[in-house]
């Protein structure tokens, strides 16, 4: 779940910066966004950090908040302030391959020489974003395989707790009580007919695997 989150995440960023540099670049903007290549291995780079933090957040919990709440925030800040550090990596791994001119400076660093701190914050801010629709989506996942269980678990107790009864209401059924309900049976017949044979029906279902032979029972309602 957590690895197909991840693959829309990329491929949305990857497209929304494609499409914003495209409109940009109609207005004589260029390199404003960084290339695809270097934002696909920027998720790439992050993906295991990703499956890291989710796993820390899910072990934490959040019970006692005092004490899981500085561990949840330490986990999603730690993940988001190294989104802008891997996209300058991924940069730098593109331009490895060019040996005509020395490496020059990123996108992100030339951006960040001019603006200071704001890229920065503003990657960091929404990949915190990202991490926090992640971190609901398998909290939410995890809770409801927990209410699935104890649904399951809930259920079987409720078939043993029945299976019990019925086998306490066999131990309990004694012949003389079973003579005085076929009586009672009998009577029904001719004053209400459907009661009667509803009446039959649940002795027939308490009464399955008794010792009492079945021809006994058919001459005591006969």
């Amino acid at each position: 779940m957590l690895t197909a989150f991840w693959i829309y995440v990329a491929l949305s960023n990857v497209l929304y910066a494609n499409n914003m540099q495209a409109s940009l670049s109609s207005m004589k903007m260029e390199h404003v966004f960084a290339a695809w290549d270097a934002r696909l291995i920027q998720h790439l780079l992050l993906y295991p950090l990703f499956l890291l933090s989710m796993w820390r957040s899910l072990r934490t919990g959040w019970r006692p908040l005092w004490r899981a709440v500085p561990i949840q925030l330490l986990c999603a800040l730690g993940f988001a302030v190294l989104a802008a550090p891997a996209l300058v990596m991924g940069e730098r791994l593109l331009g490895e391959g060019s040996t005509s001119m020395p490496p020059a400076p990123t996108r992100l660093e030339r951006i960040r020489r001019r603006s200071g701190n704001p890229v920065w914050i503003a990657s960091a801010t929404n990949f915190l974003v990202t991490y926090g629709f992640g971190l609901a989506l398998i909290t939410g996942f995890a809770f409801y395989q927990r209410l699935r269980d104890s649904q399951l678990r809930s259920a079987a107790l409720e078939r043993a707790l029945t299976q019990a009864h019925l086998a306490a209401l066999r131990m309990q059924l004694s012949p003389h009580t079973l003579f005085n309900l076929l009586h009672t049976i009998r009577g029904q017949i001719s004053w209400d007919p459907p009661a009667a044979q509803a009446m039959v029906v649940q002795l027939g279902t308490c009464c399955d695997g008794c010792s009492m032979p079945a021809s006994g029972s058919s001459r005591a309602l006969r």
